[in-house]
């Protein structure tokens, strides 16, 4: 992600939720408008100029109610921790209740306190620190934010979260995926659906060791088919994926750094690290799914992915899922031919059949179909 700082005066006081529009590009802001966006339709603008009070009151009371909707899924929210956190950061204080309490506060005029950063919202000062405030000193140290910030990030990295896998030894990969559609024609409950789609989808693919091109399209994809017939009005504005990894590394995996004399093995303190960020817009292959009748069909066979074994399966999704991106980029039908040859594959077809049952010849007669009036066959 990163960010400019708004001068030199900016580390003076605590960052306050009213003035995080001016902070854009930095983590707390990012995860602070995700949680605007989804529950009260506001962005960081609206908090500076429509008042904190007023935006955090709409925001509550969805909050509540969406947790109160949630089937068959009990969230605790003293033991709920939606964001990574390491040794040092306040762990009492990154609970999603310490959120809600203190956006209950914020809205009824309590004075609230400051804080450095856990390292989850402290990604983007490392830059500033080496240049600003010589060796030995810690990133988190170089702002302070206020409680309502933390919990507004809380909030917003909660709603985000789509997945939390482990990668290999200690580490652990915390996926957070926000569906930014700013128009006036779609419904909340549409982008509930949208945001939920696409979380699956994710999370899936993940879990299952896919790559970045059946994320892209299962996301597109899972957004046409919540849209619907909506697509084409909700589309004149840009659908966003925006997609943020983060990921915990032990002290003793700390690349160019040795373990501490006397250290525990594998129970070192953990240091949270960006993997990566980027932001897809996803408006004309959304729009190209829909349009071939496809978008269902390609979502169900991307969020079906499996978590292990399947090879051939698994290698079909990654071919499908790259071939239609690269069509849609490209529009050279050339790029869908591979795919078209491997749904004749014998054991595709076992394995697909063994996942799907009888519904497997619905779904390849449908995406066969759909390839091949893109391809002009």
């Amino acid at each position: 992600m990163g960010g400019k700082r708004s001068g030199k005066g900016a580390s003076a006081r605590a960052i306050r939720v009213g003035d995080l529009a001016s902070y854009r590009g930095y983590a707390f802001a990012w995860f602070s408008e995700a949680a605007t966006l989804l529950l009260a339709n506001c962005t960081l603008e609206d908090l500076r100029n429509k008042g904190v009070g007023s935006v955090v009151s709409k925001l509550l009371q969805s909050l509540s109610a969406k947790m109160a909707a949630k089937k068959g899924k009990i969230i605790d929210p003293k033991t709920e921790r939606p964001l990574p956190f390491a040794a040092k950061d306040p762990k009492d204080r990154m609970t999603l209740e310490f959120a809600l309490q203190t956006l209950q506060g914020l809205t009824e005029g309590r004075q609230l306190g400051d804080l450095s950063p856990p390292s989850a919202l402290s990604l983007d000062f490392a830059e500033f620190t080496r240049r600003n405030m010589g060796r030995g000193r810690l990133k988190r140290d170089a702002f302070r934010i206020g409680e309502d910030v933390l919990a507004l990030s809380l909030v917003g990295a909660y709603l985000t979260r789509a997945y939390r896998v482990q990668a290999e030894g200690e580490r652990w990969e915390y996926g957070y995926i926000l569906v930014n559609v700013r128009s006036p024609a779609l419904a909340a409950a549409m982008l509930d659906r949208a945001q939920a789609g696409v979380h699956g989808v994710a999370r899936r693919v993940v879990e299952g060791g896919g790559g970045l091109f059946p994320i892209l399209v299962g996301a597109a994809a899972a957004i046409a088919r919540a849209l619907g017939g909506q697509l084409r009005e909700v589309a004149k504005s840009p659908l966003l994926v925006e997609y943020l990894r983060l990921s915990t590394v032990t002290e003793t995996e700390t690349p160019g750094r040795r373990p501490k004399k006397g250290g525990l093995p594998g129970k070192p303190p953990k240091k949270v690290m960006a993997k990566g960020f980027d932001v897809f817009d996803v408006t004309g292959l959304a729009m190209l799914l829909r349009g071939r009748g496809i978008a269902g069909t390609v979502y169900w066979l991307v969020r079906s992915f499996p978590k292990e074994g399947y090879n051939n399966y698994r290698g079909f999704v990654q071919m499908l899922s790259e071939g239609l991106a690269k069509y849609h980029m490209y529009r050279r039908p050339e790029h869908l031919y591979a795919p078209l040859r491997a749904l004749c594959s014998r054991d595709l077809q076992a394995e697909a059949t063994e996942l799907f049952g009888a519904r497997w010849q619905v779904l390849s007669q449908r995406i066969q179909d759909g390839l091949s009036r893109l391809a002009g066959l």
